[in-house]
């Protein structure tokens, strides 16, 4: 049975070994500070559950109300969550439902309504996938334009041929009524060209 992940990004161990990472990591990140959250992530990873769990509590509990609150998704955590090593190391099997719970009973959003700004990591990846979809739809638009255009020409081209066919058998037919009408007028002459037997 295979491993859930977030499959957030993708890293490299310093072995070269394929690892999936469970948060997004920054581009402009030194390679050795990508290194020592590797390591750190790995060693979290052999510790109790029971540990991981209460360093993820005190995560959700250390972020500000203006950032989590009972109006919160989880689809849509913020930023400062999604790349803490205790948010990391647990998988989504155990992580989501904690997470669930804490925002239910989280405190309600600062006066003022709901925070409706959104993290720049999250409108990032939103625009991003918008573009690919985007993207996508035009190609798909243009093959089957593609598409389209390769069939009107095989149906004309078809049409084309049935013409020709039909042109070639009304040529033959005139053809056979020019020799049948040739070969009476030859015989007719040939029956006047005989001499009338004498008496």
């Amino acid at each position: 049975m295979s491993r859930r992940y977030d499959s957030r990004t993708t890293i490299f161990s310093p072995e070269g070994r394929l690892y999936q990472v469970e948060y997004a990591l920054d581009p402009h990140v030194k390679d050795k500070d990508r290194e020592k959250w590797y390591r750190e992530h790995i060693n979290r990873l052999k510790m109790p559950q029971a540990t991981l769990k209460a360093d993820l509590a005190a995560a959700l509990k250390a972020l500000p109300v203006s950032v989590l609150n009972n109006k919160s998704s989880i689809a849509r955590l913020p930023s400062q969550l999604l790349v803490d090593i205790r948010y990391i190391s647990l998988p989504p099997a155990v992580r989501d439902p904690l997470i669930k719970t804490f925002i239910q009973t989280a405190e309600p959003a600062p006066e003022g309504g709901e925070v409706t700004e959104e993290d720049e990591a999250t409108k990032k990846a939103r625009d991003a996938k918008q573009r690919r979809e985007a993207a996508l739809r035009n190609h798909e638009e243009r093959v089957a334009e593609q598409k389209r255009q390769q069939q009107r020409s095989l149906e004309m081209g078809k049409a084309r041929l049935r013409e020709e066919e039909r042109e070639i058998e009304r040529a033959m037919q005139v053809g056979k009524q020019g020799l049948h009408a040739q070969l009476a007028t030859m015989q007719k002459k040939t029956v006047e060209d005989e001499p009338e037997p004498q008496e």
